[in-house]
């Protein structure tokens, strides 16, 4: 039975940790790529509030407008 991976966000007041968090992840039962994708998906979501759906559309649009001004400067 696969576990869903834990992501805790700490935010301790630290000199010593510039980013202002500490994020710990554990995931013991991560064993493809496909899973890694998802449990940083996850954390991105975490640390942004972002959603994963929502993330996914942004990079997919920007990935279209990239491949549209590539195909516009080989011309």
């Amino acid at each position: 039975m696969s576990r869903r991976p834990r992501i805790v966000i700490d935010c301790p007041p630290n000199e010593d940790v510039p980013v202002g968090f500490d994020v710990k992840v554990q995931a013991d039962d991560v064993t493809s790529e496909s899973e890694l994708v998802v449990l940083l998906l996850l954390v991105v979501e975490k640390l942004t509030g972002v959603s994963t759906d929502s993330y996914v559309r942004l990079v997919d649009e920007c990935r279209r407008v990239a491949a549209r001004e590539h195909e516009g400067g080989a011309r």
